[in-house]
């Protein structure tokens, strides 16, 4: 893309046209400044929610729901993949019964070492 990339930042801070960005290394924490614009990507962590008390969670249940179709939006949102094929897989399995007698045993082990498991 020919952008400057920073990789597993879990705390990042902008100042002015710079990025600085804390990331997780091996041995620890390393601090990197790169200048914008650039492409981050982020461990897990870097987001802690926070829970909701009660009183947000019953004024969020009085807002409004706001319902956009599609035609409302501006932007070419056709299909951009196309199947070409699908192809189910297929599991070759090898069935074979043996005896529960001593003969059925000793084909079953000779059987097990012609395949190499054994």
């Amino acid at each position: 893309m020919g952008i400057p990339c920073i990789c597993y930042v879990q705390k990042i801070e902008i100042q002015g046209n710079t990025v600085v960005a804390e990331r997780k290394t091996d041995e620890g924490a390393e601090l990197v400044s790169c200048p914008l614009p650039l492409l981050v990507s982020v461990v897990p962590d870097i987001n802690t929610p926070r829970i909701p008390g009660l009183r947000d969670t019953l004024a969020a249940g009085k807002k409004p729901v706001v319902y956009i179709e599609k035609s409302e939006l501006n932007g070419d949102y056709s299909p951009r993949l196309q199947t070409i094929n699908a192809r189910a897989s297929s599991i070759r399995r090898n069935v074979r019964k043996f005896s529960p007698d001593l003969s059925g045993i000793k084909e079953f082990v000779a059987e097990m070492k012609k395949l190499g498991i054994v």
